[in-house]
C-alpha cells in the first residue's frame, strides 16, 4: 500500500536581501533565487514603461540587505518585511495580478 503525505505547511525562516532580480524574483542568502508566491506581472506584451514600473516597486520594498522572513512553499516564497507580505502589497498596489 502507498501513503501520501499531506503538504508540509510553509515555515518562515530569517533570509538577507542579496538583490531584486525582476519584479517577481528576488534572491536571497540562504534560499537563493525565488519567485514571489502568487505573484504575475507584466513582462511581455506590454509597453518598456509598464515593465519597469512592477520591478521599481519590488525593488523599493526589499532593499539589498534587508532582513525578511520568508515562507517556502512550492518553489514560490512569501517574504514577509515589517510585518507585510511583499507578494500582498505589490498586488494590491496594482503592480502584479
Amino acid at each position: 500500500a502507498t501513503t501520501t503525505l499531506p503538504p508540509q505547511p510553509a515555515r518562515a525562516t530569517t533570509d538577507v536581501v542579496v538583490r531584486v532580480m525582476d519584479s517577481d524574483r528576488v534572491k536571497l542568502e540562504r534560499a537563493g533565487v525565488v519567485r514571489l508566491a502568487g505573484v504575475r506581472t507584466p513582462t511581455r506584451d506590454v509597453p518598456v514603461c509598464y515593465n519597469r514600473e512592477p520591478g521599481a516597486k519590488t525593488r523599493g520594498l526589499l532593499s539589498r540587505g534587508a532582513k525578511v522572513e520568508v515562507e517556502l512553499s512550492s518553489g514560490d516564497a512569501n517574504i514577509v518585511v515589517g510585518g507585510k507580505s511583499v507578494s500582498e502589497t505589490i498586488v494590491r498596489e496594482g503592480y502584479a495580478y
